[in-house]
């Protein structure tokens, strides 16, 4: 792998993590089962961190992944984010998760962990990012909302046990000056 990308989001430090992490990422996860509850139906499994690493979107390699731990050096996790490069096409970025423990939400730490990886991706090339949100998950969609995204399209999504419908939303970026 490259030199490992960070940078600052209020008082956090956001750094590229690799599989060596698996083990702090599937803490986090697991202290925040109360998504993947309100998502899938059931708690992370033991492979969670796992399978967060080596999920990619057809046509996609490990190159185009970028997994950010939330949180101070060497301290545990607070945080993960989940991000495919250029997908589904070019200029675009996917956020497939942004996750805080619920200890640390709702204190404006989501909102500051956005804005610097938004404006890393603008600087790296990206013009805008679009997530997938639940339509059950309405607290994330007021939260994206509120850091300017807008919705696209839903879509029928089936997520373990569930069916459901996912809001596809997107902000398109542009210089911190404009």
């Amino acid at each position: 792998m490259t030199e490992a990308v960070t940078f600052e989001a209020g008082g956090l430090t956001v750094r590229q993590l690799d599989r060596t992490a698996q083990e702090g990422v599937q803490t986090l996860l697991t202290a925040c089962d109360d998504y993947a509850v309100m998502l899938t139906g059931r708690p992370h499994g033991p492979e969670a961190a796992t399978d967060l690493f080596a999920a990619l979107p057809p046509g996609r390699d490990e190159a185009d992944k970028l997994v950010f731990g939330i949180g101070a050096p060497e301290a545990p996790l607070i945080g993960i984010i989940d991000m495919i490069r250029e997908y589904p096409e070019p200029g675009v970025w996917f956020l497939g998760l942004l996750m805080l423990d619920p200890a640390h939400r709702s204190q404006g730490l989501g909102a500051q962990a956005y804005e610097a990886l938004a404006e890393y991706a603008f600087a790296e090339g990206c013009d805008s990012i679009r997530i997938g949100v639940v339509k059950e998950n309405e607290r994330a969609l007021t939260f994206w909302s509120r850091q300017g995204f807008h919705e696209l399209v839903r879509q029928p999504l089936r997520m373990g046990d569930k069916d459901t419908e996912a809001v596809i939303m997107e902000d398109v970026l542009v210089a911190a000056d404009e």
